[in-house]
């Protein structure tokens, strides 16, 4: 137990379905295992948050009220520079958790982080390598790509004459889609089958991508509903491409810095990744725990999995070294603790 009380600031409702939410809630629960968390949202007070929890309206109303909320916090975290101006002055420890580029935000997001960064008791933690090596005459604390959580009784994946690929994830633009789309046009169905979870045929169709219609939908997953997706399929696909745009209010690049967490739930889950050959993603998976292939080429991803068909037991083998660096360096449990090392 480290010997700290954390103000931990979401900079928005908890209640959403989105994965920024939860990746928060998550870590917002995995702190609380390891030290005292008050947690400070914003909009509906609807949740459960295990923890010391202060909902505010709007932003204005948190300024006034700030200091009051964090009096008991030796440090102070959030994932937006907003957040942290109120406590520029004084001793408590400021935790900065990037998942993006400030320069390419709004103007005060950026005026808030030039202020922050020259601050010492400021501590930068970045989501990926590529994004620490572009905040310039920024030193980073730490690189904590995002994670998941441990799965119990997780069995590896076993011979089968038909292999069930699944994606799941959002549907804005660089998230390959498209890609899937042209992908299932093509696939021979005898070896292979396609889920694809986030989204409904109907949703699909609207937002212009036709699929075969052999491919299953999933449509939206709860987090409670994860389990019953992943038992379903062998293969975990990441067709991210070179540009990807959040779902937020801002149309920002997060494609060169981006570190998917479906790509850590299918190693927590032990899946075979097949993903798009991007650097990004290569911070965390290599030729030893994942299959490539050009990003939006679905003739390169095709080949792939064709190579995934005739040679099981190399896939049998990355699987496994893909699981085995998750328990290693990915897992909640793990990010937590690499954090609190530069805090406490």
């Amino acid at each position: 137990m480290c010997e700290m009380t954390l103000l931990y600031i979401y900079p928005g409702d908890l209640n959403k379905s989105k994965a920024s939410v939860y990746q928060s809630r998550q870590q917002i629960e995995s702190f609380a295992l390891k030290c005292d968390v008050i947690c400070v949202s914003f909009g509906d007070a609807r949740n459960n948050i295990d923890v010391v929890h202060k909902v505010f309206k709007s932003t204005l109303l948190y300024y006034f009220e700030a200091l009051k909320v964090g009096k008991k916090a030796n440090v102070v975290y959030s994932r937006s520079p907003l957040m942290l101006l109120p406590f520029i002055i004084g001793k408590k420890k400021l935790a900065l958790e990037l998942h993006s580029n400030p320069a390419d935000h709004k103007f005060i997001y950026r005026v808030a982080f030039s202020l922050l960064k020259k601050i010492p008791k400021v501590h930068v933690i970045t989501i990926t390598e590529s994004l620490a090596k572009d905040l310039d005459g920024v030193s980073v604390r730490l690189v904590a790509p995002d994670s998941a959580l441990i799965v119990a009784d997780v069995k590896p994946n076993s011979v089968k004459s038909r292999l069930v690929l699944g994606y799941i994830g959002g549907y804005s633009e660089g998230k390959g889609l498209d890609t899937l789309a042209d992908l299932s046009l093509r696939l021979d169905y005898s070896r292979f089958e396609l889920i694809v979870a986030g989204l409904s045929r109907d949703l699909a169709l609207e937002l212009g991508y036709c699929f075969h219609k052999n491919v299953d939908f999933f449509g939206y997953v709860e987090r409670s509903d994860l389990d019953s997706f992943m038992s379903r399929i062998d293969i975990g696909l990441v067709p991210n491409k070179a540009r990807v745009y959040g779902s937020g209010d801002e149309f920002v690049n997060i494609g060169k810095y981006t570190s998917p967490m479906k790509l850590f739930e299918y190693m927590a889950y032990r899946k075979l990744i097949v993903a798009s050959d991007l650097d990004v993603l290569k911070e965390v998976l290599c030729d030893d725990n994942a299959f490539f292939f050009c990003p939006g080429d679905e003739n390169s991803l095709l080949k792939v999995l064709d190579d995934i068909a005739i040679n099981r037991a190399e896939s049998f083998y990355k699987e496994a070294t893909a699981y085995r660096d998750f328990l290693v360096k990915y897992s909640q449990e793990v990010r937590t603790k690499n954090i609190l090392s530069i805090l406490c």
